[in-house]
């Protein structure tokens, strides 16, 4: 039985979605005791799983299906399928970004989909893209997805990696053809990186055309780039003999080392802007707990944050506070050592996928659909102490800027002084200062000409103080 209502007139209504010796539909009844079956709702659907009647005359019953909303006007046997007005949010696997929107590779969990969706101006409204060349079925559905920095979207079917340079629109094989990567990561030279089935590791670094350049011991689950060339990558045991664990790259992804973390599954991996490394460990392999993990020293030792539990996604934003997916969503400031729930709005969902937008957004993808942050995503400041030397970032103008720049800010002391740009990725675009400066007011200027229009992070730090804003480039 699926569930039961009442029309106004009295009739009941039972939905059987799985029928042994009564066959799977709707049926109503005028006294409980006798009940007819009524003309199936849509060819394939076999029952409702929730039945609502409207109260009053001339009005309408529903049935909700796993994939569709059905509407029986009263006195007619018929139902009609509701399409105007009715959106349905993807259980997304995975977002990517670009100019054209944000887009969610996810399933309806209905066959006859291509699995690729964007945005519309409002946040709860998704439309699929069309998808041409992609295959079809719920088996294929994309389950990656990423935006290049030349705005070309890669994404991740069973018959290989994708790609579409039209927002999703037409789709073709892409250089790693029927290669399933299975994630990417752009390191800080702008190479990009893809970690793909059978431990594979290729490198591109003009975004079309790739290289195979190492195979690793285990499945890749995720990739992730530090600062200096550094990557690494978080694997799951396999059958074949392949240990998992994290294996690093101190050279652009072209050879490779075991960590310390070995003989483990780990599900997800990120890097934060010191280059402090986050692995989630998942405990069903090796000796340690589940939980998430942290490394100071390049991935020689390992410590268990205060988050023990199985961590699906990680997350770091442009303030270095980590996000993690296990089921809730989870948020620390303090370097993983303590983890406040950041799940209002979230509660009967279970998330297993984070994505920050551009505007500084926090999505997480769920088996519910694709959810977002009622507000940005704080950045970090300092505020000066009383009486203390000036050590500020002041605002950058023009902010947007559509070309370039200026950036003010004052020290405090003489010292080695950074000041960098960054996505809302966490990823550096830019290195606008990197030496010893005299105390005082200074001012850059940063190019802008080449990136990408959107929201970037400035940040500043100095004698072990940092600061940061929020800037912007459109045009």
């Amino acid at each position: 039985m699926g569930d039961m209502a009442v029309t106004s007139d009295g009739y009941l209504l039972a939905s059987v979605v799985f029928g042994y010796d009564v066959e799977a539909g709707v049926y109503r009844s005028e006294d409980g005791v006798t009940w007819t079956r009524l003309a199936e709702p849509g060819e394939g659907i076999f029952g409702a799983y929730a039945l609502l009647a409207e109260a009053g005359a001339g009005t309408h019953a529903f049935a909700g299906t796993l994939s569709h909303i059905y509407r029986l006007s009263e006195g007619t046997d018929e139902w009609v399928e509701m399409e105007e007005g009715f959106e349905r949010a993807p259980s997304p696997s995975a977002f990517a970004q670009t100019d054209a929107g944000i887009f969610a590779a996810g399933s309806y969990q209905e066959y006859g989909t291509r699995g690729i969706y964007l945005l519309g101006e409002n946040p709860e409204l998704w439309a699929e893209t069309g998808g041409e060349g992609l295959p079809i079925g719920d088996n294929n559905r994309l389950r990656v997805l990423t935006a290049m920095s030349n705005g070309t979207l890669l994404g991740v079917a069973n018959g290989g990696t994708y790609q579409s340079e039209d927002g999703g629109a037409t789709w073709e094989l892409s250089g790693l053809g029927t290669v399933r990567a299975i994630a990417f990561a752009v390191t800080s030279t702008g190479t990009v990186v893809a970690g793909a089935s059978g431990g594979r590791v290729y490198r591109s670094e003009d975004e079309e055309t790739w290289m195979l350049t190492a195979t690793l011991a285990g499945y890749i689950t995720d990739v992730a780039a530090g600062p200096d060339e550094t990557l690494y990558a978080g694997m799951v045991g396999t059958f074949e003999g392949g240990v998992g664990g994290v294996s690093r790259s101190f050279d652009d992804g072209r050879t490779w080392t075991s960590t310390s973390l070995n003989g483990t599954n780990v599900n997800a991996i990120i890097v934060d802007t010191d280059g402090a490394v986050y692995a989630s460990v998942d405990g069903y392999e090796g000796d340690l707990s589940e939980g998430v993990y942290r490394s100071d020293d390049a991935g020689q030792t390992w410590t268990l944050t205060g988050l023990e539990e199985r961590v699906s996604d990680l997350i770091v934003d442009a303030s270095d506070a980590v996000f993690a997916a296990s089921g809730s969503v989870y948020r620390s400031s303090d370097g993983g050592q303590t983890w406040t729930l950041a799940n209002d709005g979230l509660e009967e969902r279970s998330v297993s996928v984070l994505f920050i937008d551009r505007a500084g957004y926090l999505w997480a993808g769920t088996n519910q659909g694709a959810y977002r942050s009622a507000a940005p995503l704080p950045v970090s400041g300092e505020i000066e102490p009383e009486g203390a030397l000036a050590f500020a970032l002041a605002p950058a103008y023009p902010n947007p800027a559509a070309s370039s720049m200026r950036i003010p800010f004052a020290l405090s002391e003489a010292g080695p002084v950074t000041l960098t740009v960054h996505d809302v990725l966490g990823r550096r675009v830019a290195t606008l200062v990197d030496a010893v400066l005299p105390a005082g007011e200074q001012e850059v200027m940063w190019d802008a000409a080449g990136a990408a229009s959107g929201v970037y992070i400035v940040t500043l730090r100095a004698g072990g103080r940092t600061a940061a804003r929020r800037i912007a480039v459109a045009r």
